[in-house]
């Protein structure tokens, strides 16, 4: 070696010496296998997710639109059926007076002695039922037969009034009044 060499080589070890130390490299960190997996796994979900819902969108709308128009089929106007019920509840109501007459023929009793309370006087007075509901009548007033007038009904008729009174207009005035 030189002494030109030596030299340089003295001086560079002084220079290096006179120096500040060179930090020590940070230590490269360690690498968190779980947390990668975690954020991968975080990733892939999300993507998928989007991936699903993007694919699964036109079903969705389809299942809305059929929903809305499923509601609106089944939605029931009451006007539309009011009148479909007031007609049900007099065929049912007319069909339960009817089996009323039936097995309990007396209910007729009722209704005479209803009309007969109306009015004042029995001078001159017919009673008019039907023959069927006569029967059951005892009365110690006339009393006529009348096919034409419909069972359940009775017409008291006197010297200056009429008085008509009927299971089926009572019904009628009772069904008016759900309407």
């Amino acid at each position: 070696m030189s002494s030109a060499a030596a030299s340089s080589a003295g001086l560079a070890s002084l220079y290096a010496a006179m120096l500040p130390p060179l930090p020590e490299p940070d230590p490269e960190p360690p690498v968190d296998v779980q947390a990668i997996a975690d954020e991968a796994y975080r990733a892939g979900f999300a993507a998928g997710t989007a991936q699903a819902e993007a694919a699964i969108e036109p079903e969705r709308v389809l299942l809305k639109t059929a929903t809305a128009a499923l509601i609106a089929a089944s939605v029931i106007e009451p006007d539309t059926v009011r009148g479909v019920f007031l007609n049900l509840v007099r065929a049912l109501a007319g069909a339960a007076v009817a089996a009323e007459l039936q097995v309990n023929p007396a209910v007729i009793s009722r209704l005479v002695d209803t009309a007969l309370a109306s009015i004042e006087t029995r001078d001159g007075i017919v009673v008019w039922l039907h023959p069927d509901d006569v029967d059951v009548m005892a009365l110690y007033l006339p009393v006529v037969a009348d096919e034409t007038l419909q069972r359940g009904t009775v017409v008291i008729d006197g010297p200056s009034f009429v008085v008509r009174d009927s299971l089926d207009a009572r019904l009628a005035v009772i069904v008016e009044a759900l309407a």
